[in-house]
């Protein structure tokens, strides 16, 4: 039969949502969830009683490689990057890595909307701090494709490769790297240092599995 991934299995009924992550997290794919109370990491075994719920489940497999929120198990629901933040669930550095991340896949995650939103929506609605409105709106300019300072355009293009690939601020999709190397979207010199540093991290990040592999594993464009 045709080989699934585990949200497509769970969209047509062959998978429950628990068995998915549970698959997810035994080979790696799934960090596991993080105890609102505590703060302390648990697998998936651990938080078994909570994960009845196939929506809260669906939500879990739906949130992209932009983490969209953080799980409270207790009170079974997503809270905001932001929110996590300013409890003590995320350290500062990972909530501010994890926003930049939302921006440049598309923007800021509104959980009660269900949307992403620009970075002046964001901080209107509170899903920003003010303070980090500023360096988010350069970030946002440069995943526009806006000229930016080049240590943003090397951020930007870090963030994306690292997610689904380097997106085409025109259509919004991700594009593969050697179409975007022609079509200026991220220079060459930039993507060298990105996938040199990923390899240095254990390997290239392979987009749709979001596995690392080895570079014999991977095929890089001749300009590199």
């Amino acid at each position: 039969g045709n080989k699934l991934l585990p949200d497509d299995a769970v969209a047509q009924g062959l998978l429950s949502g628990y068995m998915a992550v549970k698959i997810m997290a035994e080979a790696n794919l799934f960090g596991g969830f993080l105890d609102a109370s505590s703060g302390a990491s648990l697998t998936v075994d651990e938080v078994t009683p909570g994960l009845e719920d196939e929506d809260l489940m669906w939500r879990v497999l739906q949130s992209d490689k932009t983490l969209s929120g953080v799980l409270d198990v207790d009170k079974n629901c997503v809270c905001s990057i932001t929110q996590a933040g300013q409890t003590g669930l995320l350290d500062p550095n990972t909530t501010v890595r994890l926003l930049e991340a939302q921006v440049v896949s598309g923007g800021i995650v509104d959980l009660r909307r269900n949307e992403k939103v620009s970075v002046t929506t964001a901080a209107k609605l509170g899903l920003i701090e003010e303070g980090q409105k500023e360096e988010l709106m350069v970030l946002e300019s440069a995943f526009k494709g806006k000229n930016v300072d080049s240590a943003v355009s090397l951020n930007k293009a870090s963030l994306q490769l690292q997610m689904d690939g380097v997106v085409d601020p025109e259509t919004k999709s991700p594009v593969p790297l050697e179409q975007a190397i022609q079509n200026k979207l991220i220079k060459p010199d930039e993507a060298y240092k990105v996938l040199t540093k990923q390899v240095a991290e254990g390997g290239i990040v392979h987009h749709p599995s979001g596995l690392r592999l080895s570079v014999s594993e991977c095929w890089l464009p001749k300009d590199l």
